[in-house]
């Protein structure tokens, strides 16, 4: 269901089955980059509910 895998370097990865990408929260910069997104939106929500 979810893939980490800190040795593997990249962000993001094919899934196994299926179409489309995951994310490899083994990897620090995904982190990053997940708040990066998720923080403009929930504030967008807070901001104008």
């Amino acid at each position: 269901m979810f893939y980490v895998n800190p040795a593997d370097p990249s962000i993001l990865v094919e899934k196994r089955f299926g179409i489309g990408y995951t994310v490899n929260l083994g990897n620090r910069w995904s982190w990053v980059a997940l708040v990066v997104v998720l923080v403009p939106a929930a504030l967008g929500v807070i901001f104008l509910r």
